[in-house]
């Protein structure tokens, strides 16, 4: 998981700790490169806290992450989980196209809605809870 382990949102959900985070760390993408090559991975994920604070959401420093990767090791596929980047997704895929992953999921979010078992009636409204 890149970017810290504070979230700057509070999902009730997830149990990642959250509050305002530090800014990012510019050596983190060589520290993950360098874990990857010695260990020899063939497959990896990499996932993040939501970074609101951050105007592209952190877009770029996944970017800088894969492109990294991609230096010092023999090529493994990389998958990327991501978060919604809180709607910039414009400026968030501009900056993964230089450095695309091969793999690109998305952070899904569970709403109410879509966990509750029983049929909602047509006029319920639903809310995610981010």
């Amino acid at each position: 998981m890149i970017l810290g382990d504070l979230c700057t949102r509070r999902c009730p959900f997830c149990d990642v700790g959250h509050g305002k985070p530090l800014p990012p760390d510019p050596e983190e993408p060589l520290h993950l490169a360098q874990t990857i090559a010695a260990l020899r991975l063939k497959y990896v994920v990499i996932t993040s806290v939501d970074r609101d604070d951050l105007r592209d959401g952190g877009a770029q420093h996944f970017a800088d992450c894969i492109a990294r990767v991609r230096e010092l090791s023999r090529r493994p596929t990389i998958e990327v989980l991501v978060p919604d980047f809180r709607g910039r997704l414009d400026l968030a895929i501009d900056n993964l196209s230089a450095t695309p992953p091969d793999v690109m999921n998305h952070n899904s979010k569970p709403c109410r809605a879509s966990t509750n078992r029983r049929a909602l009636a047509p006029t319920t409204p639903t809310r995610c809870c981010c």
